[in-house]
C-alpha cells in the first residue's frame, strides 16, 4: 500500500489510458508510448492533451511532439478513450511542431486548455533543451476554430522567459467569467503565480491582469506590461511555494474548494493543496503519491469532468517514466 495523505481514504491506479493495455489500444494511432494527457471539455466531449508521443517502445519510431485524443463519456469508474485527432495516414496528428533540434527548440508541449464558445485555446511551451536542465524560450496561446484539427499562434498571446519566466508553464482553469492562469518556471523548481483574464478576452493580451499581493476579498492585480513587471521576482506574487511543477487546478463541489495537484516536492512527488480561492491561501501540501512507490511518476492532471460523488473521487492522469504511458489513477477524500 503506497503512502498518501490522512486526508484521503485511499489512491489507487485505475487502468492504463495509452498504450497496448489500454481499453482503446492506442498503437494503431501511432501511440506506442506518450505522457501527460492533460484533460479539458468543450462541454461535449473530454478531450486529452499528451506530449512527445512515440510509435514504437521506448521512445522510439516516429517521434511527434504533441497530440489530442478525445475520450468516451466518463462514466465515474474508467477512462476509455475513443479516438485521437488523425492526419491523412490515421495516424495521430501532431498539433504544433518543433524544429526537434537539441538547444535550438527540441519540442513543444501542451501544458493546459480552455475551451470557449466552442473555440479550443491551449498553452504550448517551447523547450529549447532537456539537459542539463530543462530550459524554455516561451509559452504561448495556440487557437483552434476546427475542435482540434488545426492550430494557429496567437498573435498576441506569449511569455517570453526573459520578461514573463513565472509563467513559462500555464495552466488555464475556467470559472466565474474568467479564464484564471497558473503559471510556473520553466523545469519544476520554482513557486506558482496567478494571472488571469475576461473569457472573451483570452486572445488580447492586454487585458491580462497579474496578481500582486493581497488575500481573501481583496486581491490584488495588475494588468499588461506593468502587471508583468510587478511579478519578476516578488515574492508577494507567488500563490504556491516552490518547488511547482505540472500544476493543475479544478474547482472541487465536494471539498467547496479549489484543488491544486502538482509535483510539489524535490524527489519529485504528486501533493495536493485546496483554497477557497484562486490567489489562495492555499492549505498546507498533502501527499498524493510518492515517487519511491511508482518510479518516474509525474504529471497528476485533474478537471471537473473526471470525478465522481460530486467529488468525492478525484481522478488524475499520472505518467510514468517506464512504461512511458498514461494511466487514470483515483484520489479518494475522506
Amino acid at each position: 500500500m503506497s503512502e498518501h495523505s490522512k486526508k484521503l481514504e485511499y489512491v489507487r491506479r485505475i487502468c492504463p489510458v495509452t498504450g497496448k493495455g489500454a481499453a482503446l489500444n492506442t498503437e494503431k494511432f501511432g501511440v506506442n508510448g506518450t505522457d501527460l494527457g492533460i484533460p479539458f471539455s468543450d462541454g461535449e466531449n473530454l478531450y486529452l492533451l499528451f506530449g512527445d508521443t512515440f510509435s514504437q517502445f521506448w521512445q522510439k519510431g516516429r517521434w511527434i511532439n504533441n497530440c489530442l485524443a478525445r475520450a468516451e463519456r466518463f462514466d465515474g469508474k474508467k477512462l476509455r478513450l475513443k479516438d485521437f485527432i488523425c492526419g491523412e495516414d490515421g495516424l495521430a496528428k501532431e498539433l504544433v511542431a518543433a524544429k526537434k533540434a537539441d538547444k535550438e527548440q527540441m519540442t513543444c508541449i501542451p501544458t493546459g486548455a480552455v475551451a470557449i464558445d466552442g473555440i479550443f485555446y491551449m498553452f504550448v511551451m517551447s523547450i529549447v533543451t532537456w539537459s542539463p536542465r530543462w530550459t524554455i524560450e516561451d509559452c504561448a496561446l495556440y487557437i483552434s476554430r476546427d475542435k482540434g484539427k488545426s492550430w494557429k499562434k496567437s498573435s498576441e498571446v506569449h511569455f517570453p522567459k526573459e520578461e514573463a519566466p513565472g509563467f513559462g508553464q500555464v495552466f488555464p482553469l475556467q470559472k466565474d467569467g474568467y479564464v484564471y492562469l497558473f503559471g510556473i518556471t520553466e523545469a519544476r523548481d520554482g513557486a506558482c503565480k496567478l494571472a488571469r483574464v475576461p473569457k472573451e478576452k483570452i486572445d488580447n493580451f492586454e487585458k491580462y491582469e497579474y496578481y500582486i499581493g493581497g488575500e481573501g476579498n481583496f486581491p490584488i492585480f495588475m494588468s499588461g506590461k506593468e502587471g508583468l513587471a510587478r511579478i519578476k521576482n516578488n515574492r508577494k506574487a507567488e500563490i504556491i511555494e516552490a518547488p511547482c511543477g505540472e500544476m493543475s487546478v479544478m474547482y472541487n463541489e465536494y471539498l467547496q474548494k479549489y484543488l491544486a495537484v502538482y509535483l510539489g516536492t524535490d524527489s519529485p512527488d504528486i501533493v495536493f493543496r485546496t483554497a477557497d480561492r484562486p490567489w489562495g491561501p492555499w492549505s498546507e501540501k498533502e501527499i498524493v503519491a510518492l515517487q519511491k512507490d511508482y518510479s518516474g511518476l509525474y504529471g497528476g492532471f485533474v478537471h471537473e469532468k473526471l470525478v465522481a460523488e460530486g467529488g468525492k473521487s478525484v481522478f488524475f492522469m499520472m505518467s510514468e517514466w517506464q512504461p512511458y504511458n498514461v494511466s487514470l489513477f483515483e484520489m479518494r477524500f475522506k
